[in-house]
């Protein structure tokens, strides 16, 4: 069996500041050379003028105070021998611990998940599932009970059987001697325990969503008695859920905020010279990007220089960003249906986050079309300026629109007119006659 093993290998240190102002171990600065200057050079002649005058001399450093050097290593073995070993580029271990509840009492820590307290009903959830299985499957292997006098015997063969040869029919004798006797039945009954058994697995199952502090609600599931709930009761439900659980979920967050620390540290040693890497955004969509070194971007030259500065990560959970979409249409179309008149001036919007739209062909247009009839809208939305030609052909096409529309509403009106006074002239003819 091979393992990797990680360990930590710590020595003392002198954190200093160099002549030319960089802080860091000593070490690292001990084989640097500065080139020396005219005064140093005589100086060095003056006090050694038998020896050979130097061109460089050794870095200059005020020591700051005491440390330690801590690096990560690891080696690959097989309990044996050593067969591997390297060296992480980072002072800590890049592992990260997503524990679900981590608490001390009386000294000792106990640390344990989400379905730490389900254990018990699952438990009994799979004990009703056994037994049913097994009473169903035991159904046809009960013994019958009958009256000797009952089954003649040419007729028990089939009985003996009935176990193994599933028969269509089996006979009995009803009547023996003159009297009634009563017909075979099996020993055992298993539909009131099938039952018993399905009821008490319904309970553990409601026992362990209660447990859990997961509702109905929060698996996508309505059931009988909440049919008649409204949307923000169902909603009510699954934020309390939420909140039965969200301690589970926020030290999710902290190590998913760990972890992405550890990568934010690794990147300027990783990402350290000129490259185009793929970025991703929250839509996403995919960009080539150039990285340490200067270039053009959407008009505005940029260097994104990942080698200097300090960066920080923040970790925010919710719903995805096509759920978002989603709503956004879904608030906005009711929005609309409350209020028309607010349409016009959100309907870019719905277009944006529709998924029946996804080149934003339909979006553009809108944008276009409000530019002109609402400009005040997207004046701040950086959107290109129109050539005054292209405004004023765009303007006309509109009132020549316009004016076929009220010359067919103008129609439509004579026509009716006309209507009802061809049906009155047919009326007064009828009334004359």
């Amino acid at each position: 069996q091979v393992v990797k093993f990680w360990y930590k290998d710590t020595k003392p240190e002198l954190l200093v500041e160099t002549e030319d102002g960089r802080i860091g171990f000593k070490s690292e600065f001990e084989e640097e050379m500065i080139a020396m200057n005219v005064q140093d050079i005589m100086a060095h002649q003056a006090e050694n003028p038998d020896e050979e005058v130097p061109t460089h001399r050794p870095l200059k450093m005020e020591v700051l105070r005491e440390t330690h050097e801590t690096k990560i290593k690891w080696v690959l073995t097989n309990g044996v021998e050593i067969l591997e070993e390297g060296e992480w580029d980072d002072s800590e271990f890049p592992f990260v611990a997503f524990v679900g509840t981590d608490t001390f009492y009386d000294g000792e820590r106990t640390i344990y998940g989400m379905i730490h307290n389900a254990h018990d009903p699952q438990k009994m959830i799979n004990y009703m599932a056994s037994k049913f299985v097994q009473k169903i499957g035991a159904t046809n292997k009960s013994p019958w009970i009958a009256p000797i006098d009952a089954i003649p015997q040419n007729l028990r063969n089939d009985w003996d059987k009935s176990n193994v040869d599933e028969k269509a029919v089996l006979y009995y004798q009803e009547f023996v001697g003159g009297r009634q006797v009563t017909a075979p039945f099996r020993a055992d009954n298993v539909e009131p325990a099938v039952q018993a058994l399905l009821s008490g697995t319904q309970l553990f199952g409601e026992t362990l969503k209660k447990t859990l502090g997961v509702p109905d609600a929060m698996l996508g599931i309505t059931p009988d008695q909440a049919v008649q709930q409204s949307g923000v009761a169902l909603h009510n439900l699954t934020e309390q859920g939420a909140q039965a659980n969200h301690h589970f979920t926020d030290n999710m967050v902290l190590s998913m905020k760990r972890f992405a620390q550890l990568g934010i540290r690794l990147i300027p040693k990783i990402y350290d010279t000129a490259r185009a890497i793929r970025i991703i955004g929250p839509d996403g969509a995919q960009e080539l990007v150039k990285i340490n070194e200067i270039f053009q971007r959407k008009g505005s030259v940029v260097k994104y220089d990942l080698t200097a500065g300090e960066y920080g990560v923040t970790v925010d959970t919710g719903p995805s960003y096509t759920t978002k979409k989603a709503q956004m249409v879904d608030q906005l179309t009711k929005l609309m249906q409350a209020n028309p008149e607010i349409a016009p001036v959100i309907l870019d919007k719905v277009m944006q986050n529709s998924d029946w739209d996804p080149d934003g062909t339909i979006a553009d247009r809108v944008k276009l079309w409000q530019s002109i009839q609402m400009p005040w809208i997207v004046q701040n939305d950086q959107m290109p300026e129109l050539p005054p030609q292209a405004k004023a052909q765009i303007q006309q096409m509109m009132a020549q629109h316009k004016q076929l529309i009220d010359a067919y509403q103008k129609a439509e009106q004579t026509i009716a007119q006309l209507t009802q006074e061809k049906q009155a002239k047919v009326i007064d003819n009828q009334a004359k006659i």
